[in-house]
This record gives C-alpha cells, sequence and structure tokens, in this order.
C-alpha cells in the first residue's frame, strides 16, 4: 500500500545517514510512491502484489488518510539533511504534482498530516510558501472549528472518540502556531494534547 511505504519512508528519513543499505531503501519506498500517482497528480493506495496494479479495494475505501500521510513522507524526503539530491528531486516532483489536487480534507489526522507535511516543506518551495501557509491557516482553523463543536469541559478533543494516532492532531495545531505565529493555535494545541496525556496514561498503568 501506498500508506505502509510512506511510513516505511519517514522512519528511513528519520534514521541516521550512515545506517546501511538507507539510500536504497529510500528510493524503493519513494519509487513505490511514484507508482501510486496518477497521471491527474491523485493517488491510489493499493496495488497487487502480483501484477504491481491497482486493485478495486481503491475504488471502494477512503483515500484521504494514505494520501495524505504520502505528503508528509515526500516532506520528510524534501527537508532531509542526507538524503540524495536525486531523491529530493524526485519527491518535489511527485509533490507539486499532487498540490493542486489535495482538498479540504474531512478527517482530523489527514488535516493534521496535511499541516505537517506542508510546514515541513515550506522552505523548500518559496514560490508556494504563501500559498502553502494560507492552507495551513485554513487546516489549523478547521480542526478548532471541530474542537469547539465536539469538545467540552470533561471531553476536550476534536472528535467524540479516541481513535489511533492521536498524538499527530494536537502537534499539527502546536507546529501551526509556530508557522503562522498565531498563539491560538499553540494554546488549543497545548490544552487538546495535555488532555491526551490525562486519558491515556494513569499512576499505575498506560493504554
Amino acid at each position: 500500500t501506498l500508506d505502509d511505504n510512506a511510513r516505511a519512508l519517514i522512519a528511513c528519513c528519520w534514521m541516521n545517514s550512515e545506517s546501511h543499505g538507507i539510500e536504497m531503501l529510500i528510493d524503493i519506498y519513494l519509487g513505490f510512491i511514484e507508482k501510486c500517482q496518477l497521471e491527474n497528480g491523485t493517488f491510489i493506495n493499493y496495488l497487487s502484489s502480483q501484477h504491481k496494479v491497482r486493485t478495486d479495494q481503491n475504488d471502494d475505501e477512503d483515500l484521504e488518510d494514505a494520501t495524505s500521510r504520502a505528503m508528509w513522507a515526500l516532506s520528510e524526503v524534501i527537508s532531509s539533511e542526507f538524503a540524495s539530491n536525486e531523491a529530493k528531486k524526485r519527491a518535489k516532483k511527485i509533490f507539486l504534482s499532487a498540490l493542486p489536487n489535495i482538498k479540504k480534507t474531512h478527517h482530523i489526522r489527514s488535516t493534521a498530516l496535511i499541516i505537517k507535511s506542508y510546514s515541513k516543506a515550506m522552505n523548500s518551495f518559496s514560490e508556494h510558501s504563501i500559498e502553502l501557509e494560507a492552507i495551513i491557516r485554513e487546516y489549523a482553523d478547521a480542526l478548532i472549528e471541530k474542537l469547539d463543536s465536539n469538545g467540552s469541559k470533561s471531553w476536550y478533543w476534536f472528535d467524540s472518540y479516541l481513535g489511533y494516532n492521536n498524538g499527530i492532531v494536537p502537534e499539527s495545531l502546536i507546529i501551526a502556531g509556530e508557522i503562522t505565529n498565531n498563539k491560538r493555535y499553540i494554546e488549543k494545541g497545548e490544552l487538546t494534547l495535555a488532555f491526551l496525556i490525562e486519558k491515556t496514561f494513569s499512576s499505575t498503568r498506560y493504554m
């Protein structure tokens, strides 16, 4: 899947540049993301293991999360200190091709991933920095709107439940606040992070 290869690519970008075979792995995972990008710049998530072609599953599932994670992975390559110039060039090409197709997201984690990816890519795309910052503001406002709709004093969160990969949502608000110099984003991010920690950890165990 695009989703799994994006996760692997992110992990590679966080590893030491002297790690054995890391450049080869970056090339493999980046190549898979290229394979999943269609001519119009959008992504599919599923390729058959036997024939390496798209499967019907792509038409039956919401691919928003996989797409946003792919954008994050690309931004990690673009901003990496040790990724090769060729890898960065490929990642930038995929990223820019996808950029016009990233519409307003509906899921909080996808929204958070886009904020994170755009913030990491901004310095490498000076000609798009104003556009990327505007989208970061729009997406951060969307998260706060979700928080205002679902949150209360006893349940200060963006949804009525805690799902997976929760930490990235308050993290993205803090990142957005730092990028845009908006203290409200940072405050909301810190408060929701405190709520998440309270609900996740106890004095005797953690979930």
